[in-house]
Formats: C-alpha cells, structure tokens, sequence
C-alpha cells in the first residue's frame, strides 16, 4: 500500500508565489524585448525612408544597405545608445545632399540631435518637426530652406539648440519658441524674417543677443539696434496727406501775405 504523501500548504503556497513572479518577470522581459524590437524596425523605416527622400552625391550614404546586411548603428553618421540599436543622433553635415527636408523622421521615436547643416537641402520645415519627441538639437544652418517657422518647433519642450542661419526662412519669428523652457542655443540670422522680435527671446532670462537676429532686414525690436514702426492704415495715410496739403497751402498763402506786405512798405 503506497503511503500518502504529506503536503506542507506552507511550501506550496511560496512555490505558488515563485511561479508567479518568475512568470510576471518573464512577461515584463518579452515586453522590452518586443519594445526593443517595434523600435528597431521603426529605425529603419525611418532611414529607408530618409535615404529615398534625397539625392547623395558624394555616395556617403552608401553604407544604409536595405535589407540591412549588419547593424543600422554602423550606418555612416548614425549614433545610437549603448549596446543598443535605438537610433539617437543623426549627424550628416556638409555632404552634399540635395532635395527637399528629408521624409521618415518622425518614425525615429528616440532621435535626440539631427544635423544637416552645409548641405544642399531646400524647400520647408515640417509643420509637425515636434512629433520628434525628445528633439533636443536641429542644426540645418547653410542649406537653402525657405517658407515660414510659424509653427514648426513651437512644442518642441526638449529643444536646446535650433540653428536655423544661412537660409531663406521668411515671415515673423514664432513668440512661442522665445518660451521654450530649454533653449539655450538660437540663431536665424542671414535669412528673410520680417516683423518684430518677440519679447519673449528678451524675458523670462533670456539674453541672446543681436548676432542671434542679424542680418534679416525685415526684422526689428529686440535686441537689434532698429525701431519698429506702425505701418499707418489707409485711412489715416488720406488724414496725413490732407493734413500736409492743408499745411503746405496755409503756409504758401501766410508767406505770399507776408511778402506783399512787406512789398507795400517798401513801396
């Protein structure tokens, strides 16, 4: 006769918990690694897409290989963070390139500093340049980028440094990214700016200077050494017409009465 076999409930019931937490640190681990794997492939998509969106003709991105053949993170002037493949910076300055604003960006999730600077590039900024989260540096300075900022890095909450000189941006300069709570790097100056410097990139402690604004000829206030004057409406410029042909005849009449006046003494 088998002898029945005694149970502690005790030893039972933490073998239960180990189970338990051997299972939830298994589901937290194929969580990260399934994370890790949706971020990779959105890298890559967002470089796939980066590539076919402009011309290289110095060949200096021939290494992004599609399907890859090695790691993304050798890819020539891609970084991404420590033994991981998360891209994190996209460093392409002075190559070259031509086309417009290069597409797919907003598929590199964690990408936290992008230089295109002395480039070729032309055509606008995106509206939606933000939906890079964790944006902290956009250097584009040198390229031949035009159209309007009014909206472009507004929620930009990571910016530290936006360079945007040397180009053809127009219209006014946002009041929104003179708040962005960390800013600390700004320049827009040789582009076509016009209106008045937003009293926000003087307040809240901040100090950037005029080399910041230069060279904008439709650009004033500020820091630049150039009063901003009130364009006059239609009708106060008829006011100001008839005010001074009002004066100018007034004044020809009071100086002809003076002179015949003093032509009657003479006589």
């Amino acid at each position: 006769m088998l002898e029945s076999i005694a149970v502690n409930p005790q030893v039972e019931i933490q073998f239960a918990r180990m189970e338990v937490a051997r299972a939830g640190l298994s589901s937290m681990l194929v969580i990260a690694l399934l994370l890790k794997v949706i971020s990779c492939q959105s890298d890559l998509e967002c470089l796939k897409e980066f590539k076919s969106s402009i011309r290289d003709p110095m060949h200096f991105l021939d290494s992004w290989i599609f399907p890859p053949t090695f790691s993304i993170c050798k890819f020539a002037g891609i970084y991404c963070f420590h033994e991981d493949e998360v891209v994190y910076k996209i460093d392409l300055p002075g190559l070259g390139l031509t086309g417009g604003f290069p597409r797919g960006l907003d598929k590199c999730s964690n990408l936290a500093f992008l230089d295109l600077s002395h480039n070729k590039l032309n055509g606008t900024i995106p509206s939606n340049i933000c939906g890079i989260p964790y944006l902290i540096s956009f250097d584009v300075h040198n390229n031949s980028f035009s159209g309007s900022v009014e909206t472009s890095f507004n929620n930009c909450t990571f910016l530290n440094n936006l360079n945007l000189s040397h180009n053809r941006f127009s219209g006014p300069i946002p009041g929104q990214i003179g708040v962005l709570p960390r800013l600390t790097k700004f320049d827009v100056s040789f582009n076509q700016f016009t209106g008045t410097i937003p009293s926000s990139f003087t307040s809240f402690g901040r100090n950037f200077s005029s080399r910041s604004f230069a060279s904008n000829p439709g650009l004033c206030g500020g820091p630049l050494r150039k009063l901003c004057y009130t364009k006059c409406s239609g009708r106060t410029r008829s006011w100001l017409a008839e005010t001074i042909r009002s004066s100018s005849f007034i004044f020809i009449f009071s100086s002809m009465s003076r002179l015949h006046h003093h032509s009657g003494h003479m006589i």
